[in-house]
């Protein structure tokens, strides 16, 4: 019942549910000409998967955060708005920077090591864009947060407004581009 089934879905290729043409029938597994493996590693190698995926949790928390958390921050009383910012830059500074580095690590192995597999531009546009979001946090966002680190909720600085501002203003750029980084990456894998 099985292999009948099997080849109505694909017919001539299965020859049991697990079997693949030339096998024996009842025999699990690929026959071992190693053509399976290769598509398989043709169709995206392991660099690309670890890009996408780490690419896709940084553009995640970066979404949630621009769409979610920072409006509903906003809406709270100034102490509980800056305590509820240094309670996520203290979590998410030792969540994120490890998968907003990868790529900067996978992505030339991609290109170097998966060239037939993947379209070696669009993982260039990738690298760009996640090397992009890096800087942005780097230059804005890393110091913005290490100086609401220091703030007290009772005697915030006059003009934290503006700073909260700038650092709102520079989150959207880099969920930008790490939402492109991801899409490239995706695309990049086609």
């Amino acid at each position: 019942m099985q292999r009948e089934a099997a080849q109505e879905i694909l017919p001539g290729r299965v020859t049991g549910i697990w079997g693949y043409q030339g096998q024996q029938p009842g025999a699990r597994g690929p026959r071992d000409d190693g053509s399976i493996r290769r598509h398989v590693v043709e169709t995206m190698c392991m660099a690309q998967m670890v890009d996408v995926f780490a690419t896709g949790i940084v553009a995640g928390a970066f979404t949630i955060g621009t769409f979610a958390m920072h409006p509903a921050a906003a809406r709270l009383d100034p102490a509980h708005h800056i305590i509820f910012r240094q309670e996520l830059i203290r979590r998410l500074s030792r969540f994120l920077p490890p998968f907003m580095l990868t790529p900067l690590v996978v992505v030339p192995l991609a290109m170097t090591l998966c060239r037939s597999s993947i379209a070696v531009s669009v993982a260039a546009a990738s690298l760009v864009l996640s090397l992009t979001t890096v800087g942005i946090t780097v230059m804005i966002n890393a110091p913005l947060n290490r100086q609401f680190a220091k703030w007290t909720p009772e005697a915030l600085p006059s003009d934290w407004p503006e700073d909260i501002r700038r650092w709102d203003r520079a989150h959207t750029l880099r969920m930008t581009t790490a939402a492109g980084a991801f899409a490239s990456a995706i695309v990049a894998g086609w």
